[in-house]
């Protein structure tokens, strides 16, 4: 039996002096790896802002065949140096009332609300449409709707809501100022940021918990039953807006890999050193110096999965997407799951495997092995693998609803 990690993980606990209990998670070790999280990896979040305008831009009461009603809704957002707007697109549940309102998918997208669905109806954002030739490129648009199979959540009783990223803040370097980094930060702020300073992930993350503002206003949703998920880099983007925002009932990331929900010291997969070249707007600057000194990292991303309980967190892989390392995706599952044993839930590690407030041992981790695709594993906390690429595709959706539908409605 060998060792899969390339370190020995931190532990859960911090100070393996303190009492592991729930009280001592919540109200000790929680703000402890909030604090870690947001000056090591993803930056500060600043204190105020928010939504200072909701505007119906249109609604159809028959959407998709009569399935649901859909809204475009243009959304104000504020900071302390200025103000942008953004669109938000939800599909309600026509069987959503105000007495008995829909529990909502919340999440971003990457190419516009537009690419998210074949409606006719919805808003082309001006000048990206041109930039990427959507009016013309239908069948890219059709790769592109088929990540969002809102039928299955509709069909199933939940509402969907949906952004584009870009809306927020474009996904590049040098162009925070005109996000919603720039309601906070000056030009020059921004050119040189502090090392803790936040960045890409964290200013989506930030809008994610505006939609949620917003939601709460719609007598036909139920905003206390919001599932926040993501693909990908905004998979990473969901799992940072759910351990900051208790608000979120629950959260799923699909395909989120290194500085989502892979293990950095499960030696596989993208590393720190490659991410943070990639896309240095993404993270803190902090993060870069962990890149040659992994051992020095305080966290891991099993902290992150466990900072989100007791509320339920599904993690979502697939058999080929060897850069986002399903297998560090799924053993970060396990050894956040003793987290979820002291609220008395249960993970990814078996029952006879468990043991509230103790850290699972490497040689306990490394017999498990990753489950079969098409198989959703766990409880409160759990895993999923599909076969196949680096895409969130129907199958995803429905392993989704089958986890929101027994941990979120139950």
């Amino acid at each position: 039996m060998e060792n899969e990690l390339s370190l020995a993980l931190p532990s859960l606990w911090g100070d393996k002096d303190r009492p592991h209990t729930a009280r001592e998670w919540e109200y000790a070790r929680k703000p402890e790896l909030i604090e870690l999280y947001s000056s090591q990896v993803y930056g500060r979040t600043p204190e105020g802002g928010g939504v200072t305008g909701i505007e119906v831009m249109s609604r159809n009461g028959r959407a998709l065949n009569g399935l649901a009603t859909m809204t475009q809704l243009r959304i104000t957002l504020s900071g302390p140096r200025k103000s942008k707007t953004a669109v938000l697109l939800l599909y309600t549940p026509n069987s959503a009332t105000a007495s008995s309102p829909a529990p909502v998918f919340v999440g971003l997208n990457f190419m516009g609300n537009h690419s998210t669905t074949s409606d006719p109806t919805i808003e082309v954002i001006p000048g990206f449409a041109s930039a990427a030739g959507w009016e013309t490129a239908a069948a890219e648009r059709a790769a592109q709707a088929r990540r969002w199979p809102v039928g299955i959540a509709l069909e199933r009783g939940y509402a969907v809501a949906t952004m584009h990223c870009a809306d927020l803040e474009e996904d590049g370097p040098g162009l925070a100022a005109g996000g919603v980094r720039g309601l906070f930060n000056s030009e020059a702020e921004l050119a040189s940021p502090t090392p803790d300073m936040w960045g890409a992930i964290g200013a989506w993350a930030w809008g994610l918990s505006r939609i949620l503002d917003v939601l709460a206003t719609i007598p036909e949703i139920d905003a206390t039953a919001a599932i926040v998920h993501g693909h990908s880099r905004l998979g990473k983007t969901a799992l940072w807006a759910a351990a900051q925002d208790p608000r979120f009932a629950a959260a799923i990331s699909n395909n989120s890999g290194c500085v989502g929900a892979s293990l950095f010291r499960h030696a596989s997969g993208e590393t720190i050193s490659m991410i943070t070249e990639t896309f240095p707007h993404w993270f803190a600057k902090n993060l870069n110096a962990y890149a040659d000194d992994l051992e020095a990292l305080p966290v891991d991303q099993h902290h992150l999965l466990a900072l989100i309980a007791p509320r339920p967190v599904h993690v979502s892989s697939a058999t080929l997407d060897a850069h986002a390392d399903p297998r560090g995706e799924f053993l970060s599952t396990v050894y956040a799951s003793p987290v979820m044993e002291l609220y008395g839930y249960h993970g990814t590690l078996p029952r006879d495997k468990a043991q509230a407030g103790s850290d699972v041992s490497w040689q306990t981790a490394v017999e498990l092995p990753t489950p079969e695709p098409g198989s959703r594993v766990g409880e409160r906390l759990s895993f999923h693998m599909r076969e196949g690429v680096h895409d969130v595709l129907a199958e995803d959706w429905r392993h989704f609803a089958d986890f929101a539908d027994a941990n979120v409605l139950s």
